[in-house]
């Protein structure tokens, strides 16, 4: 799913001037996409990397509360209150 051809005012600013002066950021045209890097030269992440991002954390955080709920029956098993426990 590329952009296609970018509009002409749109490709004569990426190749004239590729860094925003206020922001430091930096424009790259791609093959089949714009992409964009920090000042630092790390790129933006895009919404497709940002949403798997999103559901790695949301798994990671499932997981985690199933542990914690596995932690907490293994103590009032053992006749601890894990809410009590500082």
């Amino acid at each position: 799913m590329g952009l296609g051809k970018p509009p002409r005012i749109l490709s004569h600013f990426l190749f004239a001037n590729p860094v925003c002066p206020r922001l430091g950021i930096r424009f790259v045209l791609e093959a089949d996409t714009l992409a964009i890097y920090y000042p630092d030269g790390q790129r933006f992440l895009t919404t497709v990397e940002l949403a798997q991002r999103a559901e790695q954390e949301k798994q990671r955080a499932d997981s985690a509360e199933v542990e914690i709920a596995r932690l907490k029956q293994l103590l009032q098993q053992a006749g601890i209150n894990a809410d009590e426990v500082k």
